[in-house]
């Protein structure tokens, strides 16, 4: 299924996550190779890093989108109620070398101005 929608090998392993919940988590994601054909103008834009704040983020298509397309994420705030997929993401971010901070939620009323300040 991780290639029918074009997430890294093995993007959902790591952290004692079962394979039931590893699969209800690619089965609620979208492909990842479309969302970087729409985000692709971006690298122009910012062509140095880019600060995202990624509501509902599931486990990260949209941080692996900007990533394949070399769009360096300087800060990454994410909203994301199951733990499973905010684990899944955290462990992408660390086996990516991502050299920006990563500050997740998983409830959106937590965020206000002050948390997440960058």
């Amino acid at each position: 299924m991780k290639r029918q929608v074009t997430f890294p090998k093995n993007h959902t392993r790591g952290g004692g996550i079962s394979r039931t919940n590893r699969y209800k988590s690619l089965g609620n994601s979208f492909q990842v190779d479309a969302a970087a054909d729409h985000l692709f103008v971006l690298k122009e834009i910012f062509p140095d890093s880019l600060n995202l704040l990624s509501l509902f983020s599931g486990i990260g298509g949209g941080e692996v989108a900007l990533h394949r397309l070399g769009i360096k994420l300087k800060n990454v705030v994410s909203d994301e109620k199951s733990k499973v997929n905010r684990d899944i993401v955290r462990s992408w971010w660390e086996q990516t070398n991502q050299r920006g901070k990563l500050i997740d939620f998983d409830d959106i009323q937590q965020l206000d101005s002050d948390s997440w300040r960058l």
